[in-house]
């Protein structure tokens, strides 16, 4: 009898056939990005119930904690007025790639704050980066 040409999934020849398949895109699909606002606005709420978002900003208010949570969608609906016109100057790939870009500035600046007020402002900013990439994946 013959050997059994199977391949097991660990071995590294699965693993090599498994990269070759794979092509790394210059800009982010329409489909990885339109998954960050729901991603976000549902990790959101129950983030500022936890502890150490409490230790570092303090106990909100029900006023306090809806602005948190929703200051991402005013921002996001004003930018969206614009992502059409941005994709007609750039096109469609860079205009998803510029929103998804400002979505990370924000990210990064909502990340690193120390401040509720700096909080608010990265939460703002991610909603300008929204707006522009979900009115660009959507038009």
């Amino acid at each position: 009898m013959a050997p059994s040409t199977k391949v097991h999934p660990t071995s590294n020849t699965h693993l090599h056939r498994r990269r070759a398949l794979w092509v790394p895109l210059s800009f982010p699909s329409p489909a990885s990005t339109s998954n960050l606002p729901s991603l976000d606005i549902g990790i959101i709420g129950p983030l500022t119930t936890m502890p150490q978002f409490r230790a570092t900003f303090g106990a909100l208010s029900s006023t306090v904690h809806g602005l948190v949570v929703s200051t991402i969608l005013i921002p996001a609906a004003l930018s969206s007025l614009f992502g059409g016109h941005l994709a007609n100057k750039v096109g469609r790939l860079r205009g998803i790639a510029i929103g998804a870009a400002v979505f990370g500035i924000g990210a990064a600046v909502e990340a690193s704050s120390m401040r509720l007020g700096m909080l608010i402002a990265g939460r703002a900013v991610k909603g300008l980066g929204e707006g522009l990439f979900l009115s660009t994946c959507v038009v």
